[in-house]
């Protein structure tokens, strides 16, 4: 992803580096919450801290996805980060 990143912040006009980091975002998202309604997979330690790194990635994919395909996944996604930070705050776990 950090090469997509850097490619992309180098030019980013091209369409085919915004669309090469937006591919690797998605699928380190999907890693993320694959484990859902489990959990998604963060350091729980630090996990406000994880859970903003995790909105600013999600707010990215959503700004690179000019054309709409994922706004769906998105959106489901940041509901997740959401459901879940209740869920840890409501236990008391973490900082």
């Amino acid at each position: 992803m950090e090469f997509f990143c850097e490619a992309y912040n180098a030019n980013p006009n091209s369409s085919l580096y915004e669309s090469a980091y937006l591919g690797s975002l998605l699928q380190v998202l999907e890693y993320t919450f694959h484990e859902w309604p489990t959990g998604i997979l963060i350091d729980h330690a630090d996990w406000r801290n994880e859970l903003d790194d995790l909105r600013e990635q999600l707010s990215l994919a959503m700004s690179l996805d000019r054309n709409g395909e994922y706004v769906d996944l998105l959106a489901e996604w940041s509901q997740i980060t959401e459901d879940y930070g209740k869920r840890l705050a409501a236990r008391g776990t973490g900082q």
